[in-house]
């Protein structure tokens, strides 16, 4: 049930982005997005694989598409009841060009939409989405990864007009040509220094977005960040759950970790930073069983001891002696 409350909650977060509007009762709302997920679940009950949420929204957002290209969505309880039948054209294919487009380009539409949510105070920690999203946009990648890796040149003061007195004109075109290309790397190494240092607040631009044609070499250095990004967070959600007693979720966020582990292993990631993440990965799994046990061992004692207090009232009730009849006269 988990995976279909995760579709809900990703589909109306995409709604609220793209498809909110004033008039919401003429237009595809959150009503036509449940009547429609529950005959999907109808349909599928088992079809939505915990571990792969992604798929399964895009599945449904796909379906959804189609239901509203199609004007029929029908109402799960009232029978024959068309739910699009009074939307008028002008929501509804705007509905259905947004829904074509996140379909088609999901991550801009999705990491936009998370970015937009607020998350409560002391609550599990938040997905850093402007970095993902340079991750996945930036061409200059290296230099945003490794910023101190990017040689620094020694900044050199202006020079005079008379210092190039006797100088060919060429020579000294190609002096100001150059000044200008250097104080601009500069620039750009600063901007990605920062970017990495504070996290990058930069809109997630939708019209902008392409999907990079990488060599193989950086295609491998862009997956390994993002596999190494999601690892970390995963971890931090797996500990932030063991506080909330949510073993299970922490055992699964762990499972998670292990399996990005051994694509970084795929990737060729050095064997002793992947033995190292193992070893921690191990470490918290033993912490969640350990703190798992102690909770249901607590949990027990006190049933029981609830139980024992349950008995005795009942022995106390029952054993009360019952009193004297008066004898008639």
């Amino acid at each position: 049930m988990h995976a279909h409350v995760r579709v809900y909650l990703f589909t109306m977060a995409i709604f609220k982005t793209f498809l909110s509007v004033e008039n919401s009762c003429l237009s595809i709302n959150h009503l036509h997005v449940i009547h429609h997920l529950f005959w999907k679940i109808q349909e599928d009950f088992m079809g939505w694989p915990e571990d792969k949420p992604g798929l399964s929204l895009l599945s449904f957002l796909d379906s959804f598409q189609k239901a509203i290209e199609n004007g029929k969505i029908f109402d799960f309880f009232l029978e024959n009841r068309n739910l699009l039948e009074s939307c008028p054209g002008l929501f509804t294919n705007k509905a259905r060009g947004v829904l074509f487009r996140i379909v088609e380009t999901p991550l801009p539409y999705i990491l936009l939409a998370i970015k937009n949510l607020r998350m409560r105070t002391n609550f599990y920690p938040e997905l850093d989405i402007s970095h993902i999203y340079k991750l996945v946009t930036t061409k200059n990648l290296i230099a945003y990864l490794y910023p101190h890796t990017v040689p620094k040149k020694r900044q050199e003061s202006e020079e005079s007009d008379d210092e190039f007195e006797g100088l060919d004109l060429d020579m000294v075109e190609r002096q100001r040509q150059w000044k200008i290309k250097y104080h601009k790397e500069l620039k750009e190494e600063k901007l990605a220094r920062q970017a990495r240092e504070q996290g990058s607040t930069e809109t997630i631009n939708i019209q902008d977005y392409e999907t990079l044609k990488d060599t193989e070499t950086i295609a491998a250095e862009r997956r390994q960040a993002l596999l190494n990004l999601f690892l970390k967070h995963f971890l931090e959600m797996a500990r932030k759950s063991m506080e909330f007693k949510s073993f299970s979720q922490a055992k699964m966020y762990l499972l998670q970790c292990k399996r990005l582990n051994l694509l970084l292993k795929e990737e060729g990631v050095d064997s002793s930073d992947i033995l190292r993440v193992e070893n921690q990965i191990t470490k918290e799994q033993n912490k969640c069983e350990t703190l798992e046990a102690t909770f249901t061992g607590n949990d027990e004692v006190e049933k029981a001891g609830d139980a024992d207090d349950t008995a005795g009232i009942r022995l106390s009730v029952h054993s009360r002696s019952l009193p004297q009849v008066p004898s008639g006269s």
